[in-house]
């Protein structure tokens, strides 16, 4: 399950909206670089593993050209750190 809320970061202070998360059929992708994100449709394989539906995978970010990964905090949108924390969730989705 998947959320969007109030975020903080812990080296500056600033507060900020992002979603994390996935759903029942796709996973919240996030760029190392720049923290685009990116909907990846997935399904269940036969060992249990989350793959994505299309052939060609997770990609890379359209934006910037980095690495998309889906186990990063979102970055913290003034000082660019990703030590940031989750304050309060708005939203719930799946």
């Amino acid at each position: 399950m998947g959320t969007t809320g109030k975020w903080r970061c812990l080296d500056c202070g600033n507060e900020f909206k992002a979603s994390v998360g996935g759903g029942f059929h796709f996973i919240l992708y996030r760029c190392v670089q720049c923290d685009r994100t990116k909907s990846v449709d997935v399904e269940r394989s036969s060992s249990g593993e989350w793959i994505p539906t299309d052939q060609s995978g997770v990609g890379v970010c359209q934006r910037c050209g980095g690495q998309l990964r889906d186990d990063i905090n979102p970055m913290c949108r003034k000082c660019k750190s990703r030590n940031t924390e989750q304050l309060e969730i708005e939203v719930y989705y799946d």
